[in-house]
């Protein structure tokens, strides 16, 4: 099913499913918009730093379309630092939420990977077959 985007329409998918992700990094959305792809994220400090260690994205995150390979770049972040700059948890119990934008995919990728790097180390924030179609998940928006 491909996701048809009318004039000044966007498609939210809420807590979309995939295939495999980061064990502290929760996949909250991903928004549709015929100006703009947006990925928006929470993430839970790490229990094991006393204070919860720090944070930051790569500014050549990308997300690829799983059927033809193309990627495309992120355009901006809000809420979370590029590297080589950091986020400092102040405590352990923090909890950041943040957006990542893409310029706007076509309408007919239906499985999108969202990478900060490869290969994956296990410290970045991959996450890998992420369904864009799934209708249960999908709600047309105003923009």
């Amino acid at each position: 099913m491909a996701n048809k985007l009318k004039k000044n329409k966007a498609v939210l998918i809420n807590n979309p499913e995939f295939e495999t992700g980061h064990n502290k990094l929760f996949l909250l959305r991903v928004i549709l918009h015929p100006e703009f792809t947006k990925v928006d994220f929470g993430y839970q400090a790490p229990y094991y730093y006393e204070r919860g260690g720090w944070v930051r994205i790569s500014p050549e995150t990308f997300i690829r379309d799983r059927k033809n390979d193309n990627s495309y770049k992120m355009t901006r972040a809000e809420g979370i630092c590029l590297a080589p700059e950091k986020f400092e948890f102040k405590s352990n119990q923090d909890f950041l939420y943040f957006s990542i934008f893409f310029v706007p995919i076509p309408n007919n990728i239906s499985h999108i990977d969202f990478i900060e790097e490869e290969p994956d180390n296990g410290t970045n924030f991959n996450f890998y077959n992420i369904v864009l179609n799934n209708p249960a998940s999908r709600v047309t928006i105003l923009s």
